[in-house]
């Protein structure tokens, strides 16, 4: 699916007024070329099983991120916007969650 939008640009993602809502409204940033996300469907890297019955493609979307150029670049993006939903710089909500937590003990740490 070459040419589609990155699903850093997907609308309705992250809540209004959030800092990726405020992204999408603003041109694309230079890194954004170079996101391997933007050759797939991006419904894969927001299909998760619902129900037993539905795939789940969050393994397929994070093996998509690990040969991404910008990996790290979209991971600061999702961890600076707790709004972001499916699977963003190789990780998804909850392991989002746990980095940052891990993030605040190591400043409350000194380290």
């Amino acid at each position: 699916m070459a040419g589609a939008v990155s699903h850093v640009y997907a609308v309705g993602l992250g809540e209004q007024g959030s800092p990726a809502a405020a992204l999408l409204a603003m041109a694309q940033p230079p890194w954004h070329r170079d996101a391997a996300c933007k050759e797939y469907d991006q419904a894969l890297f927001f299909r998760f099983p619902a129900r037993p019955s539905q795939p789940d493609t969050s393994a397929e979307a994070r093996t998509i991120c690990q040969r991404c150029l910008v990996q790290a670049e979209c991971l600061a993006l999702a961890l600076a916007d707790p709004s972001l939903v499916g699977v963003w710089g190789g990780t998804d909500e909850a392991q989002r969650r746990t980095l940052r937590r891990w993030e605040q003990v190591a400043l409350v740490n000194g380290m």
